[in-house]
């Protein structure tokens, strides 16, 4: 593969069984890659030291200084992982356990959804899988909800988060398991970027560079607030007064609020991180039509190129590489893609003639 032309805008990519070989990681650093997201919510500490260690080899050998995302998973609820892969029947009834349970295809464990139950209510809808899947709460237990199922579109997999569109839950930032991660994260010095999920107040982001001062006084860590509630939104100019970069997580986004405000929310975040002189990052989603496909959709393409338009600083992959059966491909598309966005700024002067940066 050739070398890349340099881009402007920052690739982020994020490994994963596609993408954990390290013949993988020398060949994205080789074409243009520069930051490379490590989800804490995944593996062991093991594993995950194991990727550090990976990480820095290859960059070493193409002779660049590895540059790392750790990304904490915040107070979100998910599947648990033992859940027995099986799509459901629409008016199906399945029964989400708060602990351990004897499992089967409808009877499934979670982690984390103890945190939120008190703020369900009968009726109240829950999203799986990115949406895919949605259960309407039909009653409402000690241990378990007794849902039905109203969309079917992927099968229950092991892991995969829960959304909660209709309880206008608060997320609280920095649990304990956010907190042991930061502290990990503030003494390698490979770990450039810390992303913290759901936030939702600027008070988080303050007491987590208080933990990195007191952990490691010279540690450069720098908190990127992941923005993906209507809560984040709201407070979405103090938490930019306060945090390092700001993170579009679309995925969440689109969940969390209302889907069709996406798109004025992801150019709030932009504009605000530049009024603000923040690092803004645009995440998930954007080449999702890759995920096992050689071809982007003609949508994926033009939403890349607007969003590079707008004046992204960087952009993240997820499942694309991490999971998808084109992690190189997907990233020589990627390049092409936001490089003509680029030539198309320069010579459109895009920005002001749109009007996007009034």
């Amino acid at each position: 593969m050739k070398k890349y032309e340099h881009l402007q805008t920052d690739i982020i990519i994020t490994l994963g069984p596609s993408s954990n070989f390290y013949g993988v990681l020398v060949k994205a650093f080789l074409n243009g890659v520069r930051i490379v997201r490590r989800g804490l919510a995944y593996g062991t500490l093991e594993s995950q030291a194991d990727l550090l260690n990976m990480i820095i080899a290859a960059a070493q050998e193409v002779g660049i200084e590895p540059c790392i995302l750790d990304d904490s998973p915040g107070s979100r609820a998910r599947l648990g992982s033992e859940v027995i892969v099986y799509r459901a029947k629409i008016g199906e009834t399945i029964q989400l356990f708060l602990d351990t349970v004897e499992v089967t295809r409808t009877k499934i464990p979670t982690k984390g959804l103890g945190r939120f139950i008190n703020h369900l209510q009968i009726g109240d809808s829950l999203l799986i899988a990115d949406g895919q899947i949605k259960l309407r709460i039909s009653e409402k237990l000690t241990d378990r909800l007794i849902c039905i199922v109203e969309a079917s579109g992927q099968p229950f997999r092991p892991n995969r988060s829960i959304n909660f569109p209709d309880s206008g839950v608060r997320y609280s930032c920095l649990t304990e398991a956010d907190v042991d991660n930061l502290r990990r994260s503030a003494t390698l010095p490979q770990v450039k970027y810390f992303g913290l999920s759901f936030l939702e107040d600027p008070n988080d982001v303050l007491r987590a560079k208080q933990i990195i001062s007191t952990t490691n006084p010279s540690s450069e860590l720098k908190i990127v607030a992941k923005i993906e509630t209507k809560r984040g939104i709201i407070n979405l100019n103090e938490i930019a007064k306060v945090t390092d970069c700001l993170m579009a997580a679309r995925g969440d986004l689109k969940l969390e609020a209302p889907y069709h405000e996406l798109l004025s929310n992801q150019l709030n975040i932009i504009n605000t991180a530049r009024r603000y002189n923040k690092y803004c990052i645009i995440a998930t989603q954007l080449l999702d039509s890759m995920l096992n496909s050689l071809v982007p959709s003609a949508s994926d393409i033009t939403a890349l190129g607007y969003t590079v338009l707008c004046g992204a600083d960087a952009v993240m992959v997820s499942e694309e590489t991490a999971i998808g059966e084109y992690p190189l491909e997907t990233l020589k598309v990627m390049h092409n893609i936001i490089l003509a966005a680029e030539k198309l700024k320069r010579r459109s002067n895009f920005l002001f003639q749109t009007g996007l940066m009034e």
